[in-house]
């Protein structure tokens, strides 16, 4: 498949910018389903109960399911 550069340009535009900022950015680029499920679960480890999180998704379609105080799953 062609690559997305437009997704990873904005992915990475989106990093730099909340980094600027002082977000601790986690961010993963052309990722499989594994290695993003995998990604997002380190991510959701990290996360403290006051932390302020944006989640950002630069690509094709995607659906979560949210309990009321964690991601649960992730369906491509």
């Amino acid at each position: 498949p062609d690559p997305l550069y437009n997704c990873v340009n904005d992915a990475n535009d989106m990093a730099d910018a909340l980094t600027s900022i002082g977000f601790n950015v986690t961010k993963g680029v052309d990722l499989s389903y594994e290695e993003m499920e995998s990604h997002i679960k380190d991510f959701i480890a990290k996360l403290q109960p006051a932390d302020i999180v944006l989640f950002h998704y630069s690509g094709h379609g995607t659906q979560w399911e949210v309990s009321s105080d964690r991601m649960t799953g992730l369906l491509l």
